[in-house]
């Protein structure tokens, strides 16, 4: 197998080592009553009094480098890819954010043979309650069945009131691809091998043996296995051999079990890692030149969440008029800030944004014409490059970035280029200026 680039799968924590066979016969995970100790509600989404339905479509947009460095959208047919869908799945899924910013995921869907002209997806919610919910698609870009964190991302821009009975469609989403890869070179190989334990009741379905850094990202050069577990007892054993590069050093070793039954490992399923004695991580695993064996993983193990993508993140800033401004009288002069999905390049139809930006904001001219600056906080997509702009739509025209109008990037860059990454950022400040 050639080597290849580390994508992530962002863990929120990595667990454990342990002898298989050390667990009691009669303690899988289960309390008296049979049913699970821990919240086990990212099996499958919630489930509670609120019920409704999401639909919309899901387009996969390729990009490649300009000659500039920036992003080019390319089509389809004019791609490396030659007209032809060449990844793997599209996951869909809808989540809470709670007050402390962490995700708690409610339900999930895919699309199992995507196209390059888009496609569209249902997903019911069976809610505990009524609130806001946000939406986002990943494509499994490697074709390994692995959703990480790294994997490309579209999310719809803002968050999703719902309430019970509401049928809600045209929640669109575009997921923005690199063009087709090639394959990568060939190394010299060792394995690590052992035993896949799963220790809750087990219903079928796959699991899958994985390398993630002390970080949570992986996996590491896409060295995973899948394999069938077969039913012991309450739960389910696996044997596994998983084949690496030599010398990748220290990483640490996890499982999933595809619960779900989705065929990909995603945030809604099971998860677990190396261990040497029952719930206790024994990660990291050093791995040199020689094959590895009896690094058995537990699955679950503690209180380990399972993999965590980082769906979007928060930029946030002030954008500042300079004195000289004059804002006009034009009905429906606004002002807009966006995060845009490529660099732009002369006029811009705001009625584009829904295309060409992955979220924007905006304020009617006549609420804030007072102001010498106002503060903005917009959503984007997790670990991608965006742009990020500013533009008076002076005249109401509903057209931007043309001559003499006002406008500004943002991120220290003429161009607005910002690696968005895992984590919200702040302090961005947009000074308008004249487009000359």
């Amino acid at each position: 197998m050639g080597t290849w680039p580390l994508f992530a799968v962002f863990l929120a924590g990595c667990i454990g080592k342990a002898d298989k066979h050390d667990f009691d016969s009669n303690e899988n995970g289960l309390n008296e009553s049979g049913s699970e100790d821990s919240d086990d509600s990212a099996d499958s989404g919630e489930s509670g009094e609120v019920e409704a339905d999401l639909g919309g479509t899901v387009t996969v947009q390729l990009y490649t480098a300009g000659d500039d460095g920036e992003r080019q959208l390319v089509s389809w047919e004019d791609s490396t890819c030659e007209g032809v869908y060449s990844f793997g799945k599209v996951f869909i899924a809808a989540y809470r954010v709670n007050d402390a910013g962490e995700r708690h995921y409610i339900a999930q869907t895919t699309i199992d043979s995507p196209t390059t002209a888009g496609d569209a997806y249902n997903l019911p919610l069976n809610m505990e309650q009524a609130g806001e919910i946000y939406l986002y698609a990943a494509v499994d870009y490697w074709g390994d069945r692995v959703i990480g964190s790294s994997d490309p991302v579209g999310n719809y821009p803002t968050a999703i009131s719902v309430a019970d009975g509401d049928v809600i469609n045209g929640l669109d989403m575009t997921v923005l691809v690199p063009e087709c890869y090639g394959g990568g070179g060939g190394c010299d190989t060792m394995s690590v091998s052992g035993d896949v334990v799963i220790t809750v009741a087990y219903a079928g379905g796959e699991t899958v043996v994985l390398l993630v850094n002390e970080n949570g990202e992986g996996p590491i050069g896409n060295y995973l296995t899948w394999d069938t577990p077969t039913s012991v007892g309450g739960g389910a054993e696996a044997p596994y051999t998983l084949t690496a590069c030599d010398g990748v050093g220290e990483a640490h070793l996890v499982g999933c079990w595809d619960s779900n039954g989705n065929e990909l490992a995603d945030p809604l399923d099971r998860w677990g890692t190396y261990y040497e004695e029952p719930d206790v991580d024994a990660n990291p695993v050093t791995l040199g030149s020689s094959n590895i064996a009896n690094k058995n993983v537990q699955i679950p193990l503690g209180d380990f969440p399972g993999v965590s993508v980082v769906p979007f993140v928060t930029l946030s800033g002030t954008i500042v008029m300079p004195d000289s401004m004059t804002f006009g009288e034009s009905e429906g002069a606004t002002l807009y800030v966006a995060a845009m999905k490529y660099r732009p390049s002369g006029d811009v139809a705001v009625s584009d944004f829904e295309e060409v930006a992955y979220s924007t904001e905006s304020w009617e001219i006549g609420d804030i014409s007072s102001e010498t600056s106002v503060d903005f906080a917009i959503n984007t997509p997790g670990n991608t490059i965006v742009y990020l702009w500013s533009y008076l739509d002076q005249e109401g025209d509903g057209m931007v970035n043309g001559p003499d109008e006002y406008l500004s990037a943002g991120g220290g860059e003429t161009s607005g280029r910002i690696p968005t990454g895992t984590t919200d950022s702040d302090g961005y400040e947009l000074l308008l200026a004249v487009h000359e």
